[in-house]
């Protein structure tokens, strides 16, 4: 009965799945190298004269395994071409799953590291994105996305190099990597002077850290959206603190249960946020890696006990909470409002 059963779920899952890719989606948390499919990470290996990717090779079980695996990716990304391709290929993927516009993270400091330039990156994502446009494929803006473990420094220089080299395509600022190496108050100063410079905080917290470290993103680094932020959950305070600052979690569901963010066998707390009000989207994170898409990710979403009237709240909010012009985000508003009126779904 139970393997009847998981089939029966799975089934469902499925076909809410196809239902949702046939629905426009806005998508504000997807990471460009984790975005990479086994194929296209053989190709660059190919053209580098490197020794074959083996499946194995990107296994983890979790977080800190995931962050090896991710860095593992990040070392076949050796020219600017490779990042073109790169995004190229998400365009193509995300065209096929309905989303219509994202908001790209990418780890230049990973990068320049190796000895790649920051400008001849930013001109790479940038050629990408006009050609995933120009092929009728989504808008991407992209976030560069700081490593916390590497230290104030080092985030220093990276913010430097966005100073000398601006782009109207990088948007965003991010924090990411261990939540506890560094307090967030190191990075307040520099985060200060970011947003200063027209750039938006869009900090990972409370994924693997505490409900503080919430809070420390939005109080301290100036977040308007917190990657993850499900520990929040843990906190009702936080959550009205959240609720009344107007502050989106960007949730990664199948990301959570991967990496070990969230115990498996306990509920994801998704449902509990979205029952606080506190503003939520819905997130691919590293597609590749977590072998999900945007239309899984809600498919999930309605599995932990989202009624349908929440599903259209969250794509409605991932288009409020996007980083685009004022003009572009309304018009990115009534698009979606529009389908997701419009929407019927299968089972009702």
């Amino acid at each position: 009965m139970v393997g009847i059963g998981a089939r029966r779920l799975a089934a469902s899952g499925a076909r809410r799945t196809g239902e949702f890719r046939h629905l426009p989606k806005v998508d504000l948390h997807v990471h460009l190298e984790g975005s990479l499919s086994f194929s296209l990470l053989r190709r660059f290996a190919r053209d580098q004269g490197r020794a074959g990717l083996r499946t194995h090779d990107l296994a983890f079980h979790d977080f800190d395994g995931f962050l090896r695996a991710f860095a593992r990716v990040c070392t076949y990304l050796c020219r600017p071409v490779d990042f073109e391709l790169a995004v190229q290929y998400l365009g193509r993927r995300l065209r096929r799953d309905g989303v219509i516009h994202a908001e790209v993270f990418f780890s230049p400091q990973v990068h320049t590291r190796r000895g790649l330039e920051y400008a001849e990156l930013v001109k790479a994502l940038e050629r990408g994105a006009r050609e995933v446009k120009a092929a009728g494929g989504p808008s991407l803006l992209f976030i560069a996305d700081g490593v916390r473990q590497w230290g104030v420094e080092s985030f220093q220089v990276l913010l430097a190099e966005m100073e000398r080299h601006p782009s109207p395509s990088v948007v965003g600022i991010g924090l990411g990597g261990v939540e506890d190496a560094i307090p967030s108050r190191a990075f307040a100063p520099a985060f200060a002077a970011a947003r200063d410079g027209g750039l938006a905080a869009v900090v990972h917290a409370g994924e693997t850290g505490p409900p503080a470290a919430v809070f420390e993103a939005v109080e301290l680094l100036g977040a308007c959206r917190v990657g993850h932020g499900v520990a929040a959950a843990q906190d009702s305070e936080l959550l009205r603190w959240l609720k009344r600052r107007k502050v989106t979690l960007d949730v990664c569901l199948t990301s959570n249960g991967r990496t070990g963010a969230w115990p498996a066998g306990r509920p994801h707390p998704l449902a509990g946020l979205v029952d606080a009000g506190v503003p939520v989207t819905l997130g691919s994170d590293d597609p590749a890696l977590f072998r999900t898409t945007l239309s899984r990710e809600y498919a999930r979403a309605a599995a932990t006990g989202l009624d349908d009237p929440a599903l259209r709240r969250i794509a409605g909010q991932a288009a409020r909470a996007s980083l685009l012009p004022p003009r572009a985000r309304r018009r990115l508003q009534v698009t979606l409002e529009v389908a997701w009126r419009a929407w019927r779904p299968a089972d009702g």
